[in-house]
Formats: structure tokens, sequence, C-alpha cells
């Protein structure tokens, strides 16, 4: 019988921005199904958690997301994953992250390769909507909003646009995301995350890691949406990750910024200089080129 968020658990989240199956498992969520109601109560419960880490200085509405894992068999049970929208200040819309691409960005930053559910505070717009229907199969995925129940993807989004209409025949969360460990080098960092980015509509695989005052850092890859608008760029992801990975971390904490990319079409290193120099007019953006 699930018993819902403890005070360890619900510190676990604080500090770290998920919970692992394990505690998921120790809080009873041990279940033989693959989605089970006990999950959704624990999902419920940390949306609130999720949405501490919003950072919407435009709209002032706080959106918070809850990814749910796959289930590891070593414990029964999956992870949580939190996510939060995040908006750029005096930049245009479309330089935000919403919370479902937060929270389901963060889960593959951590070794998912997919997910079962995704609860929200708010319905998912279309632009997540898109987003999502791209882990996988969108009648698989359960969506969940607290007063509304959960449905599956699909019915959200009927006759979606999926990546086999450009001829992708892949997911991007199936895409293993490499973490190089916390003693790379920035550039190192970067270099790994670039080469596990997902980038099958432009070929232009590339990562951004921002190192920290204290040493730390935190890394963002190319997520490439097939409808092209709900794309995740690099630097976006970064910021992303450090909202959710460091909680009371702003952007006044960065000490330096990396961009490795491949050549191509299009190039990343404008849109992310323009969102570094919002957020940390006094970094500039170093840029490596990534070699296939």
């Amino acid at each position: 019988m699930i018993v819902g968020l403890d005070a360890v658990a619900i510190e676990q989240l604080r500090q770290h921005g998920f919970l692992p199956a394990a505690e998921v498992a120790r809080l009873g969520g041990q279940a033989q199904s693959e989605l089970a109601p006990g999950w959704m109560t624990l999902m419920e419960e940390a949306l609130p958690l999720a949405a501490e880490r919003a950072q919407p200085p435009v709209s002032d509405f706080r959106v918070g997301a809850v990814a749910l894992g796959e289930v590891q068999s070593e414990h029964g049970a999956p992870a949580l994953y939190l996510g939060a929208n995040l908006e750029v200040e005096g930049l245009p819309l479309n330089a935000s992250v919403h919370a479902e691409q937060a929270a389901s960005a963060h889960a593959w930053s951590r070794g998912e390769r997919g997910v079962l559910a995704v609860a929200a505070s708010a319905p998912p717009c279309g632009h997540c909507r898109q987003f999502l229907c791209e882990l996988g199969d969108p009648s698989e995925l359960a969506i969940f909003v607290p007063g509304e129940g959960q449905r599956p993807l699909a019915d959200l989004l009927p006759a979606a646009f999926g990546p086999s209409q450009l001829g992708v025949s892949t997911h991007w969360m199936k895409t293993p995301y490499v973490d190089p460990g916390k003693g790379a080098g920035a550039e190192a960092a970067a270099r790994a995350i670039a080469a596990a980015s997902f980038a099958p509509y432009t070929g232009v695989r590339a990562a951004v890691v921002l190192m920290l005052a204290d040493g730390s850092w935190v890394g963002g890859a190319s997520i490439e949406s097939v409808a092209y608008n709900p794309s995740l760029g690099p630097m976006a992801m970064a910021l992303s990750q450090l909202a959710l990975r460091f909680p009371g971390q702003r952007a006044d904490s960065i000490a330096s910024a990396v961009l490795v990319e491949a050549a191509g079409r299009i190039s990343h290193r404008e849109a992310s200089e323009q969102v570094l120099r919002a957020v940390a007019p006094s970094i500039s953006l170093t840029c490596r080129p990534l070699a296939d």
C-alpha cells in the first residue's frame, strides 16, 4: 500500500529533483502492473515540489511536472523526476522551457530510456503534447492532471504527426544520454553530451555545459522535434537542468559556458549567446566544433 511522500522523500526531491526507484519501493510503491495507482499518488504529491523550481518572470504562472520512469526490475518500481517551466526575461516566449519538456529531459539525463507517465499541475498545452508524443507510442504514455484523472496521450493528441512522417524510426529517449561524470572538464563533458543529442532533422548534434562557481556543472543536449517548434535547444535544457538539479542556484552562479556543435545547416550559437546574455551578461560563450 502506497503511503505517500514522507519527510525523507520530500527532502530528496527538494535537494536533488528526483526520487530514486528504491525510494518509491520503500514507500510501498512496488507493483507488478505497468502503471500502479499508487505511483499517481506520489506524482500528485510531488507536483508542488516541482512547481517550486519554476522560473516564470514573464507569465508569473508556475507549472510543475513529474515524469515517471520505467520500472526498474531490481526494485519493482520506477523513479520520479521533477520538471518546471522556465522563462527568460526580455526574450521572446519561444525561449521558454515547458514543465513537461523539463521533466522528460530530466529523466533522460539521468539514464531513463522512456517514461510511463507524465503528471502536470495544469493540462498540457499543444506544444507539450507534440513534444511528449515523440517519447514513444502516444497510446502507451499516460498523462495525469490532478482533478482530471489519467488518460493516454493519444486521447489528447489524436492523429498525431510523428517522426515516422519524416522517415525517422526512433524516438529521442531511446538515444542514451552520456553523463561523463562530474570530474570531466567543461569541453570534454559537452562533447560527450553532444554525441548523444537527438538531431535527426538537421544533423547538427550540439550540447551546452554550464560550469558553476563551486566547480560543479550541468549540461544540456539538443532534442529536435519532428514539428520543429517544440525542439529543445542545448542552452535551454542546460538552464532547465540548473533549476532542477541545484535548488536555489540561479544563473548568476554560472562561471563559464561552453557550446560544442557539429557543422551543418543550422547553428545553435546565436540563440545560445542570446539566452546567455539575458541570464548571465558577464559570461561569454566559448564555442567549439564537434568533429564527426
